[in-house]
């Protein structure tokens, strides 16, 4: 069985546009329900839980949720993990 890193990153090709293929990849996973399809602002919004995942933090458990952040330019990328002393 392939996983799921290599069955996804072999149905792209990298080309000059990088922004085409980020919203494929962005696309495709939302098809496939690893995603959700919808952008959030974690500021705002708070992140989308399952049940499972409220009922722990209700409870007092720190549930772990992955975020993937995506920024306009590498600068910002640098700025914020010099900024989050990542």
């Amino acid at each position: 069985m392939r996983s799921v890193y290599t069955t996804t990153m072999n149905d792209f090709t990298i080309s000059e546009d990088r922004n085409n293929d980020l919203e494929a990849w962005l696309e495709y996973g939302k098809k496939q329900g690893w995603i959700i399809p919808k952008v959030f602002c974690n500021t705002h919004d708070g992140v989308p839980m399952t049940d499972e995942e409220m009922t722990e933090f209700d409870d007092g458990g720190d549930p772990c949720i992955h975020v993937i952040r995506i920024f306009e330019a590498p600068e910002q990328q640098e700025q914020a993990l010099r900024n989050s002393g990542v």
